[in-house]
Protein backbone atom coordinates (compact mmCIF):
# COMPACT_ATOMS: atom_id res chain seq x y z
CA UNK A 1 0.00 0.00 0.00
CA UNK A 2 1.43 3.35 -1.07
CA UNK A 3 0.46 6.56 0.75
CA UNK A 4 1.56 9.76 -0.99
CA UNK A 5 1.54 13.15 0.71
CA UNK A 6 0.35 16.15 -1.33
CA UNK A 7 1.88 19.43 -0.16
CA UNK A 8 1.17 22.90 -1.60
CA UNK A 9 3.12 25.94 -0.47
CA UNK A 10 4.16 29.47 -1.27
CA UNK A 11 6.57 31.74 0.61
CA UNK A 12 7.00 29.54 3.66
CA UNK A 13 10.19 29.38 5.72
CA UNK A 14 12.51 26.42 5.16
CA UNK A 15 12.12 25.49 8.84
CA UNK A 16 8.32 25.37 8.52
CA UNK A 17 8.53 23.17 5.42
CA UNK A 18 11.09 20.89 7.05
CA UNK A 19 8.88 20.36 10.10
CA UNK A 20 5.87 19.46 7.96
CA UNK A 21 7.78 16.92 5.87
CA UNK A 22 9.64 15.33 8.79
CA UNK A 23 6.34 14.75 10.58
CA UNK A 24 5.21 12.44 7.75
CA UNK A 25 7.83 9.81 8.58
CA UNK A 26 6.28 6.31 8.77
CA UNK A 27 2.91 7.66 7.56
CA UNK A 28 3.78 8.42 3.93
CA UNK A 29 5.94 6.61 1.40
CA UNK A 30 6.21 9.50 -1.03
CA UNK A 31 5.62 13.24 -1.17
CA UNK A 32 4.65 15.44 -4.09
CA UNK A 33 5.17 19.12 -3.30
CA UNK A 34 4.26 22.13 -5.47
CA UNK A 35 5.61 25.62 -4.86
CA UNK A 36 4.35 28.93 -6.28
CA UNK A 37 1.62 31.50 -5.97
CA UNK A 38 -1.41 31.84 -8.23
CA UNK A 39 -3.02 34.80 -9.98
CA UNK A 40 -4.75 37.02 -7.44
CA UNK A 41 -2.42 36.04 -4.60
CA UNK A 42 0.03 38.91 -3.94
CA UNK A 43 3.70 38.36 -4.60
CA UNK A 44 5.72 38.79 -1.43
CA UNK A 45 9.37 38.74 -0.40
CA UNK A 46 10.41 35.46 1.16
CA UNK A 47 13.34 33.13 1.53
CA UNK A 48 14.80 31.98 -1.76
CA UNK A 49 12.49 29.52 -3.53
CA UNK A 50 15.37 27.13 -4.17
CA UNK A 51 16.17 27.14 -0.46
CA UNK A 52 12.56 26.25 0.30
CA UNK A 53 12.55 23.45 -2.26
CA UNK A 54 15.84 22.19 -0.90
CA UNK A 55 14.38 22.06 2.60
CA UNK A 56 11.55 19.82 1.38
CA UNK A 57 13.91 17.55 -0.53
CA UNK A 58 16.46 17.21 2.27
CA UNK A 59 13.79 16.56 4.91
CA UNK A 60 12.19 13.86 2.77
CA UNK A 61 15.54 12.20 2.10
CA UNK A 62 16.48 12.24 5.78
CA UNK A 63 13.43 10.12 6.70
CA UNK A 64 13.42 7.93 3.61
CA UNK A 65 10.42 9.45 1.81
CA UNK A 66 10.56 9.48 -1.99
CA UNK A 67 10.03 13.04 -3.22
CA UNK A 68 8.92 14.99 -6.27
CA UNK A 69 9.29 18.74 -5.67
CA UNK A 70 8.09 21.13 -8.38
CA UNK A 71 8.49 24.90 -8.47
CA UNK A 72 6.80 27.44 -10.73
CA UNK A 73 8.55 30.61 -11.95
CA UNK A 74 5.27 32.11 -13.13
CA UNK A 75 2.01 32.25 -11.16
CA UNK A 76 -0.42 29.38 -11.52
CA UNK A 77 -3.62 30.54 -13.28
CA UNK A 78 -5.72 29.70 -10.20
CA UNK A 79 -5.40 28.00 -6.84
CA UNK A 80 -7.73 25.30 -8.17
CA UNK A 81 -5.43 24.58 -11.12
CA UNK A 82 -2.40 24.34 -8.84
CA UNK A 83 -4.15 21.89 -6.51
CA UNK A 84 -5.57 19.97 -9.44
CA UNK A 85 -2.13 19.38 -10.94
CA UNK A 86 -0.77 18.49 -7.49
CA UNK A 87 -3.47 15.91 -6.81
CA UNK A 88 -3.22 14.33 -10.25
CA UNK A 89 0.54 13.97 -9.84
CA UNK A 90 0.28 12.64 -6.28
CA UNK A 91 -2.41 10.12 -7.28
CA UNK A 92 -0.33 8.30 -9.84
CA UNK A 93 1.01 5.09 -8.39
CA UNK A 94 -0.59 5.74 -4.98
CA UNK A 95 -3.36 3.94 -3.15
CA UNK A 96 -4.09 6.91 -0.88
CA UNK A 97 -3.29 10.64 -1.03
CA UNK A 98 -2.71 12.48 2.24
CA UNK A 99 -3.26 16.26 1.92
CA UNK A 100 -1.23 18.47 4.24
CA UNK A 101 -0.39 22.18 4.09
CA UNK A 102 2.99 23.70 4.87
CA UNK A 103 1.84 25.38 8.09
CA UNK A 104 0.61 22.01 9.40
CA UNK A 105 2.38 18.95 10.76
CA UNK A 106 1.54 15.55 12.19
CA UNK A 107 1.62 16.16 15.93
CA UNK A 108 0.98 12.63 17.16
CA UNK A 109 -0.30 9.28 16.03
CA UNK A 110 0.27 5.58 15.67
CA UNK A 111 1.72 4.84 12.21
CA UNK A 112 1.00 1.11 12.37
CA UNK A 113 -2.63 1.62 13.37
CA UNK A 114 -2.97 4.38 10.77
CA UNK A 115 -1.79 2.11 7.96
CA UNK A 116 -3.85 -0.82 9.20
CA UNK A 117 -7.00 1.31 9.17
CA UNK A 118 -6.38 2.32 5.56
CA UNK A 119 -5.67 -1.28 4.60
CA UNK A 120 -8.85 -2.57 6.26
CA UNK A 121 -11.46 0.05 5.32
CA UNK A 122 -13.68 -0.27 2.27
CA UNK A 123 -14.48 3.47 2.31
CA UNK A 124 -12.82 6.09 0.15
CA UNK A 125 -12.14 8.91 2.62
CA UNK A 126 -10.30 8.90 5.93
CA UNK A 127 -10.46 11.52 8.65
CA UNK A 128 -7.80 12.85 11.01
CA UNK A 129 -8.10 15.02 14.10
CA UNK A 130 -7.22 18.65 13.36
CA UNK A 131 -6.57 21.53 15.75
CA UNK A 132 -4.92 24.94 15.76
CA UNK A 133 -1.99 25.90 17.97
CA UNK A 134 -1.13 27.60 20.20
CA UNK A 135 -4.31 29.52 21.00
CA UNK A 136 -7.14 27.07 20.29
CA UNK A 137 -6.95 23.83 22.30
CA UNK A 138 -9.97 22.08 20.78
CA UNK A 139 -10.34 20.70 17.27
CA UNK A 140 -12.45 18.57 14.96
CA UNK A 141 -12.26 15.65 12.58
CA UNK A 142 -11.45 16.62 8.99
CA UNK A 143 -11.21 14.76 5.67
CA UNK A 144 -7.58 14.64 4.57
CA UNK A 145 -6.88 11.19 3.14
CA UNK A 146 -8.40 10.05 -0.15
CA UNK A 147 -8.39 6.69 -1.92
CA UNK A 148 -7.29 6.91 -5.55
CA UNK A 149 -9.24 3.83 -6.63
CA UNK A 150 -6.66 3.16 -9.31
CA UNK A 151 -7.11 6.53 -11.02
CA UNK A 152 -6.25 10.16 -10.44
CA UNK A 153 -7.98 12.58 -8.08
CA UNK A 154 -8.88 15.93 -9.62
CA UNK A 155 -9.90 19.24 -8.08
CA UNK A 156 -13.08 20.95 -9.23
CA UNK A 157 -14.81 24.26 -8.49
CA UNK A 158 -12.79 25.10 -5.34
CA UNK A 159 -9.35 24.24 -3.97
CA UNK A 160 -10.90 21.63 -1.64
CA UNK A 161 -13.23 20.07 -4.20
CA UNK A 162 -11.54 16.67 -4.51
CA UNK A 163 -13.12 14.30 -7.03
CA UNK A 164 -12.29 10.65 -7.73
CA UNK A 165 -11.65 9.45 -11.28
CA UNK A 166 -15.17 8.00 -11.41
CA UNK A 167 -16.78 11.35 -10.60
CA UNK A 168 -17.44 11.03 -6.86
CA UNK A 169 -16.78 14.06 -4.67
CA UNK A 170 -14.49 13.06 -1.82
CA UNK A 171 -14.49 16.52 -0.24
CA UNK A 172 -16.22 19.81 -0.87
CA UNK A 173 -19.16 21.98 0.12
CA UNK A 174 -21.63 19.72 1.94
CA UNK A 175 -24.51 21.94 0.85
CA UNK A 176 -23.71 21.47 -2.82
CA UNK A 177 -22.20 18.04 -3.39
CA UNK A 178 -23.10 14.49 -2.46
CA UNK A 179 -19.92 13.51 -0.63
CA UNK A 180 -18.70 9.97 -0.12
CA UNK A 181 -18.97 8.38 3.30
CA UNK A 182 -16.03 9.17 5.59
CA UNK A 183 -14.01 6.72 7.63
CA UNK A 184 -13.51 8.22 11.08
CA UNK A 185 -11.49 5.38 12.57
CA UNK A 186 -8.19 7.14 11.89
CA UNK A 187 -9.11 10.18 14.00
CA UNK A 188 -7.83 8.68 17.25
CA UNK A 189 -4.54 7.60 15.67
CA UNK A 190 -3.36 10.77 13.96
CA UNK A 191 -3.53 14.44 14.90
CA UNK A 192 -2.60 17.33 12.60
CA UNK A 193 -1.64 20.66 14.19
CA UNK A 194 -2.11 23.93 12.30
CA UNK A 195 0.51 26.43 13.51
CA UNK A 196 -0.99 29.92 13.59
CA UNK A 197 2.34 31.61 14.37
CA UNK A 198 4.75 30.13 11.82
CA UNK A 199 3.94 32.63 9.06
CA UNK A 200 5.23 36.20 9.13
CA UNK A 201 2.93 39.20 8.82
CA UNK A 202 3.60 39.69 5.10
CA UNK A 203 2.49 36.14 4.37
CA UNK A 204 -0.62 36.56 6.51
CA UNK A 205 -1.46 39.87 4.82
CA UNK A 206 -1.13 38.27 1.39
CA UNK A 207 -3.57 35.53 2.34
CA UNK A 208 -6.08 38.11 3.64
CA UNK A 209 -5.77 40.11 0.42
CA UNK A 210 -6.42 37.00 -1.66
CA UNK A 211 -9.50 36.05 0.34
CA UNK A 212 -10.90 39.55 -0.34
CA UNK A 213 -10.05 39.20 -4.03
CA UNK A 214 -11.72 35.78 -4.10
CA UNK A 215 -14.95 37.06 -2.56
CA UNK A 216 -15.08 40.16 -4.73
CA UNK A 217 -14.56 38.25 -7.96
CA UNK A 218 -16.60 35.20 -6.93
CA UNK A 219 -13.70 32.80 -7.39
CA UNK A 220 -13.99 29.23 -6.11
CA UNK A 221 -17.73 29.41 -5.62
CA UNK A 222 -19.88 26.29 -5.44
CA UNK A 223 -23.12 27.72 -6.77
Amino acid sequence: MIVTAALCWYAETPATLERSVLSLEHYCDRIVAFNGRWVGFPEIDADDAFEQMGAVQQAAESVGIEHNVIGSHTPWPTQVEKRNKLMQTASRGADWVFVIDADEFVEKGDPDAFRQTLADTSLDVAMVYFHRIPTIPYGRNVRRIYRTKGGVITVERAHNGYVSHDGQFLHGDHAWVDIAEAEEATAGQLTIAHDLLCRNQSRKNARTAYLKHRRKNRIEVWV
